[in-house]
């Protein structure tokens, strides 16, 4: 376990960011995959994915945050527990081992979001997925269902989600964390780093297992700050998107999330009829991975239910 701190910085970057990250993405290699290839979605945008488990298995889609990218998810895709399923993750344009224009109109179109989605989803012929989105990657979710609605999903997993992007639509909703990791998007790379840092702790909290935070950082430092500025100054409003969607819906949540606060998840499931919250008490901003035991069992529980009726309240807190 270490914890994340600013002291004595300089000293460790070697450690952190060369040593660690190459130690985790080695690793990561080493996992058995059933394939690594790419699509390109309808601009030209060179899409990065990767597929585990049973290619005959009910499909899951991944999609990873804001300056992550699909290796967050090694905690699900290698996990035992999920290996009858269809396990898939894919990098986000500007993301990983996908396209990184300097474009900045490629990252602020709804549609571009939508159709990498779609892209993904085209080329694996997926039919009836359960998503799992985390942070932005729920945004793209939301670009993706208001633009070709929700007849290939099953069921969706939001993870630490807002309803939109910009200031005038998830105020209230920011945490105290949040400015910090802003920081990321600057054209300095002191500041670039010390945004990252804060983005680690933000997902994972103060203590974690020194690889899981390396993943984190070295996924963060594929995200070139100019991507990181671009996607977050969209503005975008998602509450119709979520009114109109028709499959059963979880909400999870990190109970001591300072990006994003666990109202945003909450004010969320209100909106969606008949959907559920799952509150993880030990967890920050990725309790997929701090909490990846429960988080897995829950997902199972998802997908095992997934013809379920679905009830009449709002949501129920866990």
């Amino acid at each position: 376990m270490i914890s994340v701190s600013n002291r004595g910085l300089f000293p460790h970057l070697f450690l952190m960011f060369v040593a660690l990250p190459m130690a985790v993405l080695l690793s990561a290699c080493q996992a058995e995959k059933i394939k690594s290839e790419h699509v390109y979605s309808t601009d030209g945008a060179k899409i990065s994915f990767s597929e585990y488990g049973n290619p005959n298995g009910q499909p899951v889609l991944f999609i990873h945050g804001w300056s992550q990218s699909k290796e967050i998810w090694q905690q699900q895709l290698t996990a035992p527990e999920l290996q009858d399923y269809r396990l898939i993750a894919f990098d986000l344009r500007g993301h990983g081992q996908s396209t990184k224009s300097m474009n900045p109109a490629e990252y602020v179109s709804g549609n571009n979001w939508a159709d990498d989605l779609s892209a993904v989803i085209r080329k694996l012929g997926l039919q009836n997925i359960t998503v799992v989105a985390h942070s932005y990657g729920a945004t793209v979710l939301m670009d993706y269902l208001s633009l070709y609605g929700d007849k290939n999903l099953k069921a969706i997993n939001f993870v630490g989600a807002l309803k939109g992007v910009g200031d005038e639509f998830v105020k209230g909703y920011i945490g105290p964390d949040f400015e910090r990791i802003k920081l990321a998007t600057s054209e300095r790379f002191n500041e670039q780093i010390e945004g990252v840092l804060a983005l680690a702790k933000a997902n994972y909290g103060d203590t974690i297992h020194r690889d899981n935070y390396a993943r984190g950082v070295a996924a963060s430092m594929l995200t070139p700050y100019y991507v990181r500025r671009y996607t977050i100054s969209r503005q975008v409003d998602h509450a119709a998107t979520l009114r109109s969607i028709q499959v059963p819906v979880l909400f999870s949540h990190g109970q001591f999330d300072r990006a994003v606060l666990v109202s945003s998840s909450i004010d969320m499931a209100a909106i969606v009829k008949g959907s559920k919250v799952n509150i993880y008490d030990e967890s920050s901003h990725a309790p997929f991975v701090t909490e990846a035991e429960k988080f897995n069992a829950n997902l199972v529980v998802l997908l095992e239910n997934i013809e379920m009726e679905i009830h009449p309240e709002p949501f129920n807190q866990q």
